[in-house]
């Protein structure tokens, strides 16, 4: 299994047998409200999907990773928006509930960072959080990102909308 390693933690390419993973995490539907999805995504295109995985960032603007120990799968974490003129690229990050509370977050933002900087040459990084996901807030914040602003009722959530901050971290490179 290759990818990058903390501790016990590994951030890897995403695989053929991580379908079932892939589909629990995007079709659970308190999920969609983060990536604006309407709908289950079927078995197919997922599997189209993992099949593309492998094109190049520069292509494609984004790039995912499998979050996992020697032992289970518990996330997934991504650049997305990726832009190679200005060094820059967001980062989204879902952490399978069972997982979550233990630490793996933080671990797989600075292993993304790494990635970042070592591959992309990366100069920033930022991430669009809704103003009521404190968790999301605190392990961002935790893992030094700024907040620089924010864009006012971005997102509706059951019929309500809702505020989304723009953090931002600028890297040491």
């Amino acid at each position: 299994m290759n990818g990058l390693r903390e501790n016990a933690l590994i951030l890897r390419a995403p695989e053929p047998s991580d379908l079932p993973f892939l589909i629990k995490l995007e079709n659970d539907r308190n999920n969609w409200w983060v990536s604006g999805t309407i709908s289950p995504w079927s078995h197919y295109t997922l599997k189209k999907y993992l099949e593309n995985s492998g094109q190049d960032i520069a292509i494609t603007g984004q790039q995912r990773f499998v979050l996992s120990t020697p032992d289970h799968r518990i996330g997934l974490i991504d650049f997305y928006d990726y832009d190679a003129l200005n060094q820059r690229a967001a980062i989204g990050i879902v952490i399978d509930p069972d997982f979550r509370n233990r630490g793996y977050g933080k671990k797989a933002i600075e292993l993304i960072i790494k990635q970042g900087e070592i591959f992309l040459g990366l100069h920033q990084v930022y991430a669009e959080i809704p103003a009521f996901n404190e968790a999301s807030i605190r392990l961002f914040e935790k893992c030094g990102f700024t907040r620089n602003g924010v864009k006012k009722d971005w997102i509706r959530k059951k019929g309500k909308y809702h505020d989304v901050y723009f953090y931002q971290k600028f890297l040491s490179y």
